[in-house]
């Protein structure tokens, strides 16, 4: 037969290729086909089309029918997605490469509305951007956004350097549409999550850093770093002596992959401080550990980010007990670190399990840099500790140990603090949490944690709280706390419209309390 892959022998046997099927209605859809049974999932995945029109050589999406997008009908699409929305979904995810590339995809994205309105159902929707055609994708956020349809935006940027994007035939992909991008959504509050691969060929350690360093510069919300995987049939696999391509083998049972740990730019040694570097960005940025102070001492130019990151993996090194450069070192060391849920580990162990710990890492690192004699850093430093977030919405609040000497923490609340701040740096809270329609003014304020977030179940596997986090990673501009002044101004940042997520095809609706949040593992 055509069109098959086997081992023989423990060799690779590929039959030769069966057609291509360009008519995509000839496929059957299991939508309105009855193959799902109404009324039991809350997760679903539809693609309008098929193929991307780009032809990165780590990846055989566009390379299968060389770069050339199918399309489905539209009026099928349409029946599929009031199909969808009638059966009581809450999350879609689109598995299109690009959406937003084709013009109909607004309108689309404007039907799938419609069919929320009409039925009530479909909470989120989830889906990849088109690469290089900005102004439509941040439309299509708009459109979804107005409505309260949570959506989280991923940025799939893989890399900020040039040579990189040559050599994995990713140049004809604008950068500067990426930058467009990402303002909008910070301008219209979505939240959104920037890709990268580490390490590509080209890429060195100092170009890793600096790129994200860049992109924290430019107001990325979140990171996920994904390993350099080699899969059967991309280009990539044939380039290895050429970019000195070192790999091992994926620790998960069930893939065929290689993971990249070497290259010619990065040998082990790098490699693994790259993977450091990024738990850094992590821990300091995306997880708003350091996030005021850091974009502060950037804005300064007193110390960069990438400045600060590389400190603070330095620091931790030098504490080898402690529970997060445990799990660290770990991690790496282990290859945990390129596992899917393994930054929802993170999350799990920083704003939760020893979310104390943490806090003492944290102002044991600051304490010892040079910048810390500046009041306005200690200042922010604490503006940080408050404004943290909670992961699950039964962590108990509690008062910080730490001695606060610049903003006053008046009580500890059932859903958060009561600060005072000082009218001196009302002005930096303003600026780098950021406040929008913040009252000058005012001084005193509520902190409110209490998002749209799960509680910790303690009957749930420790690997069902990872995925929940893993998810909740990607939007954590919808976890900062809603700040109010207690002057009787308005909400300060506003708050999450949804916050729970599903990471899996084929959920099934579970018990009242929760249990269908929570991926099946």
């Amino acid at each position: 037969m055509r069109g098959l892959s086997s081992y023989r022998d423990g060799q690779l046997i590929t039959t030769a290729p069966e057609s291509r099927i360009s008519d995509l209605s000839e496929i059957p859809s299991p939508f309105l086909e009855d193959l799902f049974e109404n009324a039991r999932y809350t997760w679903m995945l539809i693609e309008t089309n098929r193929s991307c029109p780009f032809r990165c050589n780590y990846c055989f999406w566009g390379a299968a029918t060389g770069a050339r997008v199918f399309r489905f009908p539209d009026e099928r699409i349409e029946r599929e997605l009031t199909w969808i929305s009638q059966s009581g979904c809450w999350y879609l995810f689109i598995a299109d490469a690009n959406w937003g590339m084709l013009k109909r995809d607004v309108d689309l994205s404007r039907y799938i509305v419609e069919c929320r309105q009409r039925s009530g159902a479909l909470l989120s929707v989830y889906f990849c951007g088109s690469k290089n055609t900005p102004d439509r994708v941040a439309e299509i956020s708009r459109i979804i956004h107005e409505v309260g349809m949570v959506s989280c935006q991923s940025v799939a940027l893989q890399t900020m350097n040039p040579e990189t994007l040559r050599r994995v035939n990713r140049d004809n992909i604008k950068t500067a549409a990426y930058t467009q991008i990402q303002q909008t959504l910070n301008d219209q509050g979505i939240a959104s999550f920037v890709e990268l691969i580490w390490p590509l060929p080209g890429e060195t350690l100092a170009s890793f850093q600096e790129g994200v360093a860049a992109l924290c510069r430019i107001g990325a919300d979140c990171f996920l770093v994904y390993p350099l995987l080699l899969i059967n049939n991309v280009e990539l696999n044939d380039k290895r002596q050429e970019y000195g391509l070192v790999t091992v083998q994926d620790p998960d049972p069930n893939s065929e992959a290689e993971i990249v740990v070497q290259t010619t730019e990065v040998d082990a040694s790098a490699y693994q401080e790259g993977c450091r570097y990024t738990y850094a960005a992590t821990g300091l940025y995306t997880m708003r550990g350091l996030r005021c102070l850091a974009r502060y001492l950037d804005d300064c130019r007193r110390v960069s980010f990438a400045e600060l990151f590389r400190a603070f993996v330095d620091f931790w090194q030098r504490t080898p007990g402690h529970p997060w450069t445990v799990f660290c070192e770990t991690s790496i060391q282990s290859l945990e670190n390129v596992t899917f849920s393994n930054t929802g580990a993170l999350l799990h162990l920083a704003l939760h399990a020893e979310r104390d710990a943490f806090d003492e890492l944290l102002e044991d690192f600051v304490s010892e840099q040079a910048f810390w004699g500046a009041p306005r850093a200690r200042f922010l430093f604490e503006l940080d500790l408050i404004n943290r977030p909670y992961i699950y919405r039964n962590t108990p609040i509690t008062a910080k140990r730490h001695r606060f000497n610049h903003l006053r923490v008046a009580d500890v609340l059932p859903d958060g603090y009561l600060v005072e701040v000082p009218p001196s740096f009302l002005c930096q809270v303003v600026k780098y949490l950021p406040l929008p329609n913040a009252e000058t003014s005012a001084t005193r304020f509520t902190v409110n944690h209490r998002r749209s977030t799960l509680p910790f179940m303690p009957r749930k596997s420790l690997q069902e709280h990872y995925m929940y986090c893993q998810d909740m990673s990607q939007r954590m501009r919808d976890l900062v706390p809603v700040w109010r002044s207690t002057q009787g101004g308005a909400a300060l940042a506003a708050p999450a419209l949804y916050g729970t997520v599903v990471s899996r095809v084929g959920i099934e609706h579970g018990e009242s309390e929760g249990r269908s949040h929570f991926p099946e593992v």
